[in-house]
């Protein structure tokens, strides 16, 4: 069924929207994992949250999640040089681009940039 499969797939951009904002914020990989999976669930427009929910693991299941995978930078910038929107919504401000990264941090920068509700 195509509504069932785009409301899934809503769920899946919404959870990985988080974990990888999350992650950027320098939270750790199982806390960004938690707060991905509690995003969807507390969606009201996503149908049987629970379900969609216990799709997503976290591999290897006996790992060790509790690492952090970005180590943001204290962005020393003043309130008033950012754009409005992240004026409202600070936590989901994702800093400008500032040439340290390359690689997979300038290919996971890129998406990042392109999850944020924020553009």
């Amino acid at each position: 069924c195509e509504k069932d499969s785009k409301l899934m797939n809503e769920a899946a951009m919404k959870f990985s929207r988080h974990l990888y904002q999350s992650l950027a914020s320098g939270s750790t990989l199982s806390e960004s994992f938690e707060l991905a999976k509690k995003i969807v669930r507390l969606d009201p427009f996503i149908q049987n949250p629970e379900a969609e929910v216990e799709k997503y693991v976290l591999l290897p299941k006996n790992g060790n999640h509790d690492v952090k995978i970005f180590f943001p930078r204290q962005v020393t910038c003043s309130a008033s040089s950012r754009p409005a929107t992240s004026r409202l919504f600070p936590h989901l401000y994702l800093p400008p681009f500032h040439g340290d990264l390359s690689g997979r941090g300038k290919d996971i920068f890129k998406v990042l940039q392109k999850l944020s509700p924020l553009g």
